[in-house]
């Protein structure tokens, strides 16, 4: 009786040894289809869900802009809500495929922001010709703004983010 008990417990252990196994493999296939992005604008809808779908919004158009052709599996903000400054994106997609695919064209996605950013100082060259503008940490600022960009940037209201 006590042999069997014994071979009873040593097959439990088996086998919960096994889930923990088969779990940990399905948690680190998840992590290779996710994607944390940061620097995405906080929604300022009032709903949640309004708040999400417009998060959902912003990831179908970078994945548009580096020519996927897929739809997020998941989308969502990581963390509490802060005053300055905007929570990380998970995102996660069908296969690790898309992934790799997705981080290859990460210069695409930087292309694209510093062409708005370098338009937006175009611009205000136009309306302003002694407007002393530059691009800096991905904002446009003047040249005096950028110690107090260094001192508190989660605190900067930079003119082309704030549209």
């Amino acid at each position: 009786m006590l042999k069997q008990m014994t071979a009873l417990l040593q097959l439990a252990g088996s086998i919960i040894g096994d889930q923990v196994m088969v779990a940990d493999a399905i948690e680190e296939d998840r992590r290779q289809h996710s994607v944390v992005f940061s620097g995405i604008k906080e929604s300022k809808a009032t709903t949640p869900t309004q708040k999400a779908t417009e998060d959902k919004q912003q990831i179908i158009k970078l994945l548009d802009l580096c020519d996927l052709e897929c739809l997020p599996v998941k989308v969502y903000r990581m963390g509490t809500t802060k005053e300055h400054g905007n929570r990380l994106i998970k995102v996660e997609l069908p296969t690790r495929w898309h992934v790799r695919r997705l981080l290859g064209a990460k210069k695409k996605m930087a292309d694209a922001e510093r062409a708005h950013l370098i338009s937006y100082c175009r611009d205000r060259y136009k309306s302003d010709p002694n407007c002393d503008c530059v691009i800096y940490g991905g904002h446009v600022m003047t040249r005096g703004e950028i110690s107090r960009f260094r001192k508190d940037p989660g605190n900067f209201i930079c003119a082309c983010h704030s549209k």
